[in-house]
C-alpha cells in the first residue's frame, strides 16, 4: 500500500512539474517571448533591451558575454545574432516586445564580396522610405543596433 501511495504521489509530482505553454509578451528565460510554436511549448525570446550600435563582429562576440546582458538575461549562455527569419518574425510583434530605435539592426547573416565581408541588416521602426522588414547587405564594420535572441 505504502509502494501505490508513494507511486501516485511521484505520478502527482511528475504531472505538476510538466512546462506550462507559453504566449507572446510573456516574460520569461532573459526575455519577452515574440514567436511561439508546439501550442507554446517552443518559441523564440528576445531580449528586453537593445545593447547599442556595434559592428556584426563585435555583435558575435558580445552575445556570449552574458555579463553584458540583463539579470535574468545573464542566466542564459544561448543568446545569439537572430537570423533572417528570426528577425523578420521579430519585427511583426515590435510592440509586443518594445524598446525598439529607428533603424536598422544586425542578423547573422554574412557575406563575401569584392568590397570584403558583408553583413545583412533589417529595418525596424522606419517613419520614412522603407517598410519594417527591410534587408540591405552593408560592411559588418558598420555600426548598427544590436537585438539577441534565443530558442526556448
Amino acid at each position: 500500500m505504502k509502494k501505490l501511495i508513494l507511486v501516485v504521489v511521484m505520478f502527482a509530482l511528475v504531472g505538476a512539474m510538466k512546462a506550462q505553454p507559453y504566449a507572446i509578451g510573456d516574460i520569461v528565460g532573459g526575455g519577452v517571448v515574440y514567436h511561439i510554436t508546439d501550442g507554446g511549448m517552443h518559441g523564440l525570446i528576445a531580449a528586453t533591451q537593445d545593447h547599442g550600435k556595434l559592428r556584426q563582429s563585435e555583435a558575435a562576440t558580445f552575445v556570449n558575454d552574458t555579463a553584458k546582458h540583463s539579470a535574468e538575461g545573464k542566466m542564459f549562455n544561448d543568446w545569439r545574432l537572430p537570423n533572417l527569419q528570426e528577425i523578420g518574425l521579430l519585427t511583426k510583434q515590435m510592440a509586443v516586445v518594445g524598446g525598439f530605435t529607428d533603424g536598422y539592426y544586425w542578423s547573422s547573416v554574412t557575406m563575401q564580396s569584392s568590397r570584403g565581408q558583408l553583413g545583412t541588416l533589417v529595418l525596424f521602426k522606419s517613419t520614412r522610405g522603407p517598410g519594417n522588414g527591410t534587408t540591405i547587405n552593408k560592411p559588418s564594420q558598420m555600426e548598427a543596433q544590436v537585438r539577441v535572441v534565443r530558442s526556448f
